[in-house]
């Protein structure tokens, strides 16, 4: 089934802020497509992307224009995992958008990464 998912937060007076983003109900989901948007890029933020935790042995990617930046690099969650986008260096009081796209299938029937 398609499924889209998306947050926001505020950047903060660091110019820092961070979405979290849950595999929906008890199935996987394969993202397909992730996007990056910020309302303000006057400063052009950078992004990194984590699975479940914020730490290098959990970081997937990142991005050196962490708005209005796409990425079809392919990730499955499994139920219960969650994607993390962490921006910094944005405008202070931007609001930062972290959206995926993807197709959700029964737990464990999701084909491997």
């Amino acid at each position: 089934m398609p499924t889209q998912l998306a947050n926001n937060a505020t950047l903060d007076a660091t110019g820092a802020g961070q979405v979290q983003l849950f595999a929906p109900g008890s199935g996987d989901l394969v993202v397909t497509l992730q996007t990056l948007f910020t309302s303000t890029a006057t400063k052009v933020p950078t992004a990194n992307i984590y699975r479940n935790f914020i730490s290098t042995s959990n970081f997937l990617e990142g991005s050196y224009t962490g708005s209005n930046d796409p990425s079809d690099t392919r990730i499955v969650l499994r139920a219960g995992e969650s994607l993390i986008c962490v921006w910094s260096g944005g405008d202070v009081g931007a609001v930062a958008t972290y959206s995926i796209r993807g197709v959700q299938y029964p737990s464990g029937q999701a084909p491997p990464e």
